[in-house]
């Protein structure tokens, strides 16, 4: 018996023998996808079904930026008028020259409330059906005094009228 070289280049040789595994891995296949019934299609199918992607976006940082552009929230302002007593003396030494004595009626307004630019991302909840937000605590936000509405209401210079005093920049002396 006579053993017969084969007349086949080495891409021929390699051509047969990959084409012999791939048949040999398809048959393989077949075979599982036939034991395992079902669960193998489910499974080939689900590699090439396309689920859809659910973007995830942080809303709150968006929603406390927007909230901090309102800067504040005022819940309460309050118009009130008081009287304020000044004085003033004038000394030589620790002896009082002249005393002089002054009855402003101050009006102003106070506003409090809440100073929306302290609020951070982790003070706002977003839920499915709404929005928490945890607000800062209140405190007075602004105080003025309306000079316009606010008079000298007595105003007594004393021993003399010597004495004059200074109330917000102005001598008092001008306003009678």
């Amino acid at each position: 018996m006579a053993i017969s070289k084969s007349n086949l280049s080495f891409w021929q040789k390699l051509f047969f023998l990959t084409a012999g595994g791939i048949n040999l891995l398809i048959l393989l296949l077949v075979l599982s996808i036939w034991r395992t019934g079902d669960r193998a299609l489910d499974f080939v199918s689900n590699l090439f079904k396309i689920s859809p992607i659910e973007p995830k976006v942080d809303t709150s940082t968006l929603i406390v930026e927007k909230i901090r552009n309102i800067q504040e929230l005022s819940t309460a302002v309050q118009t009130i008028e008081t009287i304020v007593p000044a004085s003033a003396e004038r000394k030589l030494g620790d002896f009082s020259l002249a005393t002089t004595r002054l009855l402003y009626i101050a009006r102003g307004e106070v506003r409090a409330g809440v100073d929306l630019s302290q609020l951070t991302n982790s003070n706002i909840i977003v839920k499915p059906n709404g929005i928490e937000i945890n607000l800062p605590p209140a405190k007075i936000l602004d105080s003025k005094i309306d000079v316009n509405y606010s008079r000298v209401y007595d105003y007594n210079r004393g021993f003399l009228n010597l004495e004059k005093i200074i109330l917000n920049g102005l001598p008092t002396d001008t306003i009678y």
